[in-house]
């Protein structure tokens, strides 16, 4: 399989991936429901390899999830990511307070 470098909407490689994780942010008897509120700013398309690129995403949700289950219940947790994307860079911020 030709993996290809192309034109793509960062936002809606964002969005795919948080409907892949949907199930993640549902309350459940250990933890209420996480809410999100996207904050996109103006992004053109950008020239990248769109699957690793959503891997990466993937990646650092998942692993802010996991962080949001194991915290304590009061506790915060701030993370932001500066990712390299072609030639430009995007910013993704996890924050969690109490």
């Amino acid at each position: 399989m030709k993996v290809s470098f192309k034109a793509v909407d960062v936002h809606e490689g964002i969005d795919n991936t948080l409907m892949i994780l949907q199930h993640r942010l549902k309350a459940t008897d250990k933890s209420p429901e996480i809410q999100l509120i996207r904050n996109y700013g103006n992004l053109s398309n950008v020239e990248c390899y769109a699957g690793q690129v959503n891997q990466v995403f993937m990646n650092i949700l998942v692993n802010a999830l996991d962080a949001l289950e194991d915290s304590i219940p009061n506790g915060l947790i701030r993370k932001s990511s500066l990712i390299p994307v072609g030639s430009r860079l995007v910013l993704l911020s996890l924050i969690r307070s109490g």
